[in-house]
């Protein structure tokens, strides 16, 4: 019950960021420009974003921020130009999710390894209480897993 509980709101989470991206919002501000670059793995326009004055720690409706949608998409480059930035590594969206955590969900080696080079606290529990191991494991997400263990992760 639990992962299909997991599932259904990975899902929904995957549609609503989805209908953002296709320009559905109607808002063109900066902090959109930046998110939409986030997502898209545009690091240039994520610079020029910044550089007008984008709030790096801006959220969407549901929290996430632009380094957890760099995650969320696997967007390495983005991701180490955001934390060279100064964002928050461990930020949290609505259900508690952090970077690391959505990288984890969404199988993004690359990005979790980033996150915990970076000092990513792997020990942080999501909404339900969660770790990341636990997402992944619950997920078969089995290279991530072993990422995180050999990180420490219990």
């Amino acid at each position: 019950m639990k992962k299909v509980l997991i599932s259904i709101l990975f899902l929904a989470t995957v549609l609503l960021i989805d209908h953002r991206a296709a320009g559905q919002n109607g808002s063109n501000s900066l902090n959109d420009q930046l998110f939409y670059a986030a997502l898209s793995g545009d690091t240039a326009a994520v610079q020029r974003s910044l550089d007008k004055g984008a709030n790096i720690e801006t959220t969407d409706e549901h929290g996430n921020t632009p380094l957890i949608e760099a995650a969320f998409y696997g967007n390495t480059e983005v991701a180490k130009l955001l934390l060279a930035k100064g964002a928050n590594i461990e930020a949290k969206n609505d259900m508690g999710e952090t970077p690391l955590i959505v990288a984890a969900v969404r199988d993004q080696r690359e990005v979790v390894k980033l996150l915990l080079d970076k000092g990513a606290n792997i020990s942080a529990k999501d909404g339900s209480g969660e770790t990341a191991l636990e997402r992944a494991v619950g997920l078969g997400q089995e290279e991530v897993a072993k990422l995180l263990r050999e990180h420490g992760a219990r």
